[in-house]
């Protein structure tokens, strides 16, 4: 799974009988890519996708981090589909693909989180809304 987290970043603390405190960066709002295929490029240079290798240093990682500290300039959203094409400053695209179609198996595509809840696009492009803490 990858998670790309937008707006400034802070700690939070989860405390757990079997593993103790870990503390880790939150961020406002985050992207979660479930099940879906994605692609991150930069013009016509495919940097990395969900079936590169994800090793430490590896394509995935390296491709990833190019969008680190990147600001967002534009978003669109297909409308039947729901496949999500996001845009950075230096010409790098971030793209998901919802090949999730499957309702039995329901294995959800990607799911946006804000302050607001979360959106989530299920299998076969369905769009459910979801409060904090349902």
């Amino acid at each position: 799974m990858v998670i790309l987290k937008f707006g400034d970043l802070h700690p939070e603390t989860v405390t757990l009988r079997s593993f103790g405190s870990h503390t880790f960066l939150e961020a406002e709002r985050d992207l979660s890519m479930d099940f879906a295929a994605w692609r991150c490029s930069r013009g016509s240079e495919m940097l990395c996708s969900s079936s590169s290798p994800n090793g430490v240093g590896g394509p995935m990682e390296v491709g990833l981090r190019g969008l680190e500290r990147k600001s967002l300039i534009r978003s669109s959203l297909a409308p039947v589909t729901m496949d999500l094409r996001l845009e950075f400053t230096e010409g790098l695209a971030f793209e998901v693909f919802c090949d999730q179609v499957d309702e039995q198996q329901a294995h959800d595509n990607y799911s946006f989180r804000s302050k607001n809840g979360y959106f989530i696009v299920g299998p076969a492009s369905k769009l459910r809304l979801e409060a904090h803490g349902e």
